[in-house]
């Protein structure tokens, strides 16, 4: 299967061949990613992958695209949903009220997260008393999931267009989930917490949740202008043309976006947009405070029990290629990961998920490996 190559720079679109680069260093680095791409493109099956690799070693920028098979082809710059990616941005957004002194992350939740939800999760039996926003954030507050819940995809497969809203996935996260521990207990990822921390972003902030991450996570500031709210902002005029993304073997365009629109996801972005906040994000490069810098790439207590790894707040922490790198991913198929040490930065999406999600940890390690 053929894979086409374009080489990114300030103003310059460039065809480039696996083996056209020059005899300068740069350029012969450049080429051993390109031939790490092309080493490991067959593990994406049937699934089109785009990718991209920004690092201060490299001459330019990387951007590629490998067509599904039998599919058309699409630019390495089209834009998708990020479902999950979107936590970083909403973590960001709540450490900014956290800067402005407006939330406080050890407060209980009873003082802003609005009543009619603070009633749902006490039909569900949690104390809203004992649960915090950095729990929340965290991903340590013992709430289920609606995520997770088999009968949620059932749902969604029975009427994929069905609009869902914020209270209908914790009310199902109540009625049919179950609590996985004590609020502070135990680390087990949940998208309704962070359904609750983009209410409570909206109440704090006295704005929709479309605006008010938009004006707080500071993803304007870094010029990302492919990147919005679907269902809940206007298509930005001139938008790269969309990736074919599948889920559950239905192209995403048949899907409601509001099966995963509240804060534990709802962005559409590109690949160049993506690996720009979440290199800033990870770097330290949002706030004034570096604490508040610290807080999102710091794993909890709770999610390395073996002293490895672990999450933050909008951040997972794993190791490529024997480098400590900060990523996240989205459940509809694409990765974002920052290297600190080497200042690399990957982000990539596939077109199906089912097919070729498993594949992109192994590129990522190959391709970190070659850019340094």
């Amino acid at each position: 299967m053929n894979m086409r190559l374009i080489v990114q720079a300030v103003g310059i679109v460039a065809a480039l061949g696996l083996n056209a680069c020059s005899q300068d260093p740069g350029h012969e680095r450049l080429e051993r990613v390109s031939a790490a791409i092309g080493a490991t493109a067959d593990g994406f099956g049937q699934a089109g992958l785009i990718l991209y690799v920004e690092s201060p070693r490299l001459p330019m920028a990387l951007a590629v695209a490998r067509p599904a098979a039998g599919g058309e082809r699409f630019a390495p710059d089209a834009t998708m949903r990020i479902a999950s990616n979107t936590k970083t941005f909403v973590a960001a957004a709540a450490l900014r009220l956290v800067e402005r002194g407006q939330l406080d992350l050890d407060a209980p939740i009873s003082r802003t997260l609005p009543i009619h939800l603070q009633n749902l999760l006490a039909e569900g039996d949690y104390d809203v008393d004992a649960i915090t926003a950095r729990m929340l954030l965290q991903h340590t507050s013992g709430l289920a999931d609606h995520a997770q819940l088999q009968s949620y995809f059932e749902q969604i497969l029975d009427d994929p267009q069905r609009l869902w809203s914020r209270e209908e996935q914790v009310a199902l996260a109540m009625s049919e989930g179950e609590a996985v521990g004590a609020p502070g207990e135990r680390f087990a990822y949940s998208d309704t917490g962070y359904v609750l921390i983009g209410a409570i972003i909206e109440t704090v902030q006295g704005a929709p949740l479309a605006d008010s991450v938009r004006a707080l996570s500071g993803m304007d500031g870094l010029g990302l202008e492919a990147t919005w709210w679907e269902a809940l902002e206007p298509e930005p005029d001139g938008s790269p043309e969309r990736f074919p993304q599948v889920a559950f073997g239905l192209t995403l365009s048949a899907i409601s976006p509001s099966v995963d629109l509240y804060g534990g996801g709802g962005l559409v972005s590109n690949l160049e947009d993506l690996a720009r906040f979440h290199r800033a994000a990870a770097s330290g490069a949002l706030f004034d405070d570096p604490a508040l810098d610290a807080a999102l790439i710091t794993p909890s207590p709770q999610s390395r029990p073996d002293g490895e790894g672990g999450y933050g707040m909008g951040f997972f922490i794993r190791d490529y290629a024997g480098e400590t790198c900060l990523e996240h991913s989205g459940f509809w198929g694409t990765l974002a990961v920052y290297c600190p040490a080497t200042d690399i930065t990957v982000t990539a999406a596939v077109t199906d998920a089912d097919q070729g999600f498993r594949a992109l940890g192994p590129l990522v390690e190959d391709v970190v490996r070659a850019a340094r």
